[in-house]
Parts: C-alpha cells; sequence; structure tokens
C-alpha cells in the first residue's frame, strides 16, 4: 500500500490518501500516531518536508516503511509559475495550501522530484530533533531565568529588600549586592566560566533538564557516522555547533 500525505499534524485529525493494487481512497487519521499504525515495513509513505512530518517520517523508517519526501519547492515547480495562492469557493485568493492530492500527483507524474529516506538522511533527522531539544530546553530555562530576574529586580526596588534582606541605603552597594544576589540565583556557570547550580529551585530544574538534552545531543552525534564523517576530524566544532549547522542547512 502507498500512502500520500501533505502535512500530518501530531494531535489533530488529518487526511491521508491510500492506493493499493485496485483501489484508490481518501483516509481520516485523528492523528500522527494513528497514521502510524496503518503502516507496515511493505508500504510507502509519501509525504511533504517539515514541520511534524520529519518526525513522521523517522518513525515510519525505523519501523521499515519506504519513506519518500517531497520539498516545498520541487512541489511548488511541478505546480507550475510558483503559485502561493489559490482561490477559495468564493473566488478570492488564499494562501495556497498543499493537500494529499497535489503529492500523489507529483508522484503519479514525477516521481524523481522525491527524496527517498536513507540512513544518513534519519541520521541528520535525529540530530535536528536531538539539537531541536537542547534548544527548547534552554529557551526554557532562559525565559524562567528572565521572568525571576525582573520579578526580584521590581521587588527589590519596591521594597529595598531581596530575599528577605535588606539593601544597603547606598544606591552602588545596593546595585552590587543585588546583581550578586541575582547571579547567583539564575547563573549556570560561574565567573570562571565553570558549571554552577543556580540557588533558584525552578531554574535549577530546568538547568538540570538542559544539560540532560546536551547530553542526549552528544551521544546522539557520537553514534552518528555522518555526523563524524562530517565534524569528527573538526577541530573547535563540538555537537552543539555541529547539530547546529547541520539543522540549518537546507538538504
Amino acid at each position: 500500500m502507498r500512502y500520500y500525505a501533505s502535512y500530518t499534524p501530531v494531535i489533530r485529525e488529518t487526511e491521508v490518501i491510500a492506493v493499493g493494487p485496485k483501489k484508490q481512497k481518501p483516509i481520516k487519521v485523528d492523528n500522527a500516531f494513528e497514521l502510524k499504525a496503518l503502516l507496515k515495513p511493505e508500504d510507502t509513505l509519501c509525504l511533504m518536508m517539515g514541520s511534524t512530518n520529519a518526525s513522521v517520517a523517522l518513525g515510519a523508517y525505523r519501523n521499515n516503511v519506504a519513506v519518500r519526501q517531497l520539498s516545498m519547492p520541487r512541489l511548488m515547480s511541478f505546480i507550475g509559475n510558483g503559485k502561493k495562492h489559490e482561490e477559495n469557493g468564493n473566488g478570492e485568493e488564499r494562501k495556497f495550501k498543499v493537500k494529499p492530492s497535489h503529492v500523489l500527483q507529483v508522484a503519479e507524474a514525477n516521481p524523481e522530484l522525491f527524496y527517498s529516506m536513507s540512513k544518513r538522511q534519519a541520521e541528520v533527522l535525529e540530530i535536528s530533533a536531538a539539537w531541536q531539544a537542547v534548544r527548547d530546553a534552554m529557551e526554557e530555562r532562559k525565559a524562567a531565568a528572565n521572568f525571576i530576574r525582573a520579578r526580584t529586580y521590581q521587588r527589590a526596588v519596591v521594597e529595598n529588600k531581596i530575599r528577605g534582606k535588606e539593601l544597603p541605603e547606598d544606591p552602588n552597594e545596593a546595585m552590587e549586592v543585588l546583581t550578586e544576589t541575582i547571579s547567583k540565583l539564575l547563573d549556570t556557570k560561574d565567573e570562571e566560566g565553570k558549571k554552577r547550580v543556580p540557588e533558584d529551585p525552578h531554574v535549577a530544574f530546568l538547568a538540570q533538564k538542559e544539560e540532560e538534552e546536551r547530553q542526549r545531543l552528544d551521544r546522539t552525534c557520537k553514534n552518528s557516522p555522518f555526523y563524524k564523517h562530517l565534524f569528527g576530524d573538526v577541530e573547535g566544532v563540538g555537537p552543539a555547533l555541529g547539530a547546529r549547522f547541520i539543522s540549518a542547512i537546507e538538504r
């Protein structure tokens, strides 16, 4: 069986087209998990690149399903004139929306426009996903730290206290105490650049989760022949920087 999909949200309903030896029919699936449950090792999944499709493609590939992906530029080049809008039922223009029928149309007319999932591409998706998890964890920690910093500054100005202690009357001394206390509360590195545990428990928890994601990224890159081929001998490029390059570069 061959399945054709445009974009497959993790938790929302979408439509795929199933094509068998004798029939072709649209199928409604409630989420990405339901689509994965349909797939068998002898099946082929054709879908658009990007978004949650990267996770669906990698999950299907790991289950020995043949995965073929179509980039947006290649789809648009096939449709012609690089059109970015289409008419709705009222004759008004709206942003062009890729449908499973478009993916099927390209597959039948120009199958060479698809990229077949390979072991190296699977490694790229795994590295990109691991780096995204690091970035998300880092942003979550930074957002929490910024919130706590802003509220601490605000209360210090209003109450002339920080963490229950009176601030010095001298403005320069008060600012020095405030800055030092904030640093102890939120910073994940000391003055020498060595790792330290923030005194704020929430930020410390998020910093630990970020470190766990960084360790997972390190393991993913260490176990990837593709990563080693690209950056194994490049001095000064570690998993965080190498993964950033891999995630940023178009296929």
